[in-house]
């Protein structure tokens, strides 16, 4: 009992510990972008156990520049907390981005450093002067690194998303227990197994190109790449897009922060790739589960599936019941087995080959597809739904 507590005591005294520096990261963030003409610091959007990670937006003098949807650019910046600590993840991060930028359901990454100081002032006053006068008139976002170069360490420039996370949207929807539409669940679904595609072959674009919609490439070396955090706070709601089908109804929604990525070794390990793609989609189906049934655990051992033949899976909270009770009868019957196959025995789960292809059909279902059972399935109602759970204000945080 006294070691029990005494090691809570070493855990809540090291949580205060990495807020206080963070904290600490955080002002003096605030004080090098008070003064700046280009950039400035708008919020902390969080932190973890090695960095933190804020939002800055263009105020450049000359001309706010607009982004690909006309906004003000927006830019996201994720830096240590303290030097040499949590390198690793950084490295691994810039590495997973700089392979996948162009993918389309990937976040992109727009520049990265190992080390700010590289971006001290160097050359003689005409040097300097002239360097000044290049930065007020492009504004390129290289300048972020310029004004934190008297730091040292790694950070991250990364594209804003504006849609807001799944983290608010499965929050809100568990505290006002919100029915999803099956259209709803399928599109983010397919957005799922987009991700999951990405991740497996490399394009290593340059920033600003068009985005590919992911397929699997047979020609490709397999990155074998395994993402080991897929989380509703890792997946963001980005733009509709009007020349993208799958998008112009509801938005894309785009996986984030590579942080704790790692490659399986591709020597000595059998179906490699297999096992990458089936963690990967294991983790996505989870979510998805939860998204049907909020309170849903989704984990432990496989429980049967009364089928024909038999199923095993960890998806039974979504089944009808050992009395032949549904609790979830709006749910998509193609949808509900399919999450089962998927959290089911790891040597009987569908490749990622068969789950895109079942999930682009689940996702290109009209809404007059399901039953009396079902919730509104029109565009208007699944826009409604997006809408309340991600943008509606908290009135405890309204001012």
């Amino acid at each position: 009992m006294v070691a029990s507590f005494s090691k809570v005591k070493m855990a809540t005294s090291a949580r205060r510990a990495l807020r206080r520096i963070a904290r600490n990261v955080e002002l003096q963030l605030r004080f090098n972008f008070a003064n700046n003409p280009a950039w400035e610091f708008e919020k902390v959007l969080g932190n973890g156990s090695y960095g933190i990670t804020v939002l800055l937006a263009d105020k450049d003098p000359l001309h706010i520049r607009r982004d690909r949807n006309n906004r003000r650019r927006r830019i996201v910046l994720k830096r240590q907390l303290i030097p040499e600590q949590g390198m690793a993840d950084f490295l691994a991060e810039m590495q997973a981005l700089e392979q996948l930028r162009g993918h389309a359901h990937i976040a992109q990454m727009i520049d990265s450093t190992v080390n700010t100081q590289y971006f001290r002032s160097r050359g003689g006053r005409t040097v300097v002067f002239l360097r000044r006068i290049l930065r007020a008139l492009t504004n390129h976002p290289e300048n972020i690194f310029k004004i934190m170069a008297h730091h040292r360490g790694p950070a991250i420039l990364l594209e804003y998303l504006e849609g807001g996370s799944l983290y608010t949207f499965a929050l809100r929807q568990y505290e006002t227990n919100t029915k999803l539409p099956n259209r709803l669940l399928w599109s983010i679904f397919y957005c799922l197994m987009r991700a999951c595609a990405a991740m497996t072959y490399g394009k290593n674009a340059p920033y600003g190109g068009p985005l590919e919609l992911e397929e699997l490439q047979q020609d490709e070396p397999h990155l074998l790449l395994r993402h080991n955090d897929i989380a509703f706070r890792n997946l963001m709601f980005d733009d509709y897009e009007p020349q993208v089908p799958e998008h112009q109804t509801l938005p894309k929604v785009v996986l984030i922060d590579f942080g704790l990525a790692t490659y399986i070794k591709r020597d000595g390990v059998p179906r490699a790739g297999e096992i990458a793609d089936k963690y990967n989609m294991h983790e996505c189906a989870k979510l998805m589960v939860k998204l049907i049934h909020p309170r849903a655990k989704v984990a432990g051992d496989l429980y049967a599936y009364i089928t024909n033949p038999p199923l095993l899976t960890q998806a039974w909270e979504i089944i009808p019941d050992r009395y032949g009770y549904d609790h979830f009868p709006w749910v998509d019957n193609q949808l509900r087995y399919l999450l089962c196959e998927a959290l089911g025995d790891l040597n009987y789960r569908p490749s990622l080959q068969q789950m895109l292809r079942r999930t682009r059909r689940g996702a290109l279902k009209s809404a007059s597809a399901y039953g009396p059972r079902a919730p509104d399935e029109s565009d208007a109602a699944c826009q409604a739904i997006l809408q309340q759970l991600l943008h509606t204000p908290d009135p405890e945080n309204d001012p």
